[in-house]
């Protein structure tokens, strides 16, 4: 769910760039190169978001329920 998410955020960051380049006049090419770029950085942050966290949901279902390392820091 958040990988498709993370993947829909990037498209839509990557399209409006894409769009704001046209809007200031650039040329076409330029526009589609801009709104790539954008697309893969957030993709690749994205990515690395999401691995990030199921890590760490992986990692807390490890610890067993009564663990004091599992407790909540107060």
């Amino acid at each position: 769910m958040a990988a498709e998410l993370a993947r829909r955020i990037a498209v839509a960051g990557g399209a409006g760039t894409a769009l704001l380049a046209l809007l200031r006049h650039a040329p076409v090419w330029l526009a589609c190169a801009q709104g790539a770029v954008v697309l893969v950085a957030l993709r690749v942050v994205s990515h690395l978001g999401v691995a990030a966290v199921q890590r760490s949901i992986d990692l807390d279902r490890r610890v067993p329920s009564g663990d004091p390392r599992k407790e909540a820091r107060t």
